[in-house]
């Protein structure tokens, strides 16, 4: 198993483990449908949000049939739902490409019911993430030359997470929980060059609590929202 299906697998169970059944689930920043079967399974009803049109074609097209399921195109600092009305939102490998990241907080929390869970993943800044944002910028012609066709993901917001949650603190959420979870102890490509050593480094680095924070290139906010007094 490579870095990324291991990464994958980890927010699948985070997921699974703080999503509840029969909930009305927004998710947000969705793509084509990757997390569609482990939401569904929780979900009484699951709509599934993003920018990209063609990602939700996509998307439609893996749940054909479900009734239960719904999709809108929208930008998730300006969602199109009516206050208070989810139980869960959830926020996957997306809010890291947003700028005004706290803005899009803020519609979660809108558009969710008091009491209800909010659900988000940050990319980590660390040495590792760091260095990946400033490789990829500036020698991608370097990258293509070494291993074929390549393309630049959008420009990622890192943060850590003292920062993240000293920001929602002051909002109207209580946090119940930080989970560290992407390893990465080689940054790309090295990573794909020596996959084996990657994977034992990330292993051992994974059950050392006191480090996670410094090679988790991702994690995850598992946060409730409070009444208002």
């Amino acid at each position: 198993m490579d870095s990324h299906s291991q990464s994958f697998n980890e927010r699948a169970e985070l997921l699974l483990n703080h999503t509840s059944k029969g909930d009305t689930i927004l998710n947000v920043g969705s793509g084509p449908g990757v997390l569609y079967e482990i939401l569904r399974n929780k979900a009484n009803l699951l709509v599934e949000c993003d920018l990209s049109h063609e990602n939700m074609k996509v998307a439609r097209y893996k749940s054909s049939g479900d009734e239960n399921v719904f999709y809108t195109t929208a930008d998730m600092t300006a969602l199109p739902f009516q206050n208070g009305y989810f139980d869960t939102v959830c926020c996957i490998g997306a809010i890291e490409y947003v700028k005004n990241w706290q803005v899009a907080v803020d519609e979660f929390l809108r558009v969710l019911k008091p009491d209800g869970k909010i659900i988000i993943t940050f990319a980590n800044k660390i040495l590792i993430t760091s260095y990946y944002e400033y490789f990829y910028r500036h020698f991608t012609w370097l990258i293509k030359r070494l291993f074929g066709q390549f393309q630049a993901n959008y420009k990622r917001y890192l943060h850590t997470p003292k920062q993240i949650t000293l920001a929602l603190d002051a909002k109207t959420i209580n946090i119940n929980k930080v989970f560290f979870f992407a390893y990465k102890i080689l940054p790309d490509p090295l990573n794909r060059l020596l996959n084996d050593l990657e994977m034992k480094l990330v292993l051992k680095a994974s059950k050392q609590t006191q480090i996670q924070k410094y090679v988790a290139t991702q994690f995850m906010i598992v946060a409730q929202k409070r009444n208002k007094i």
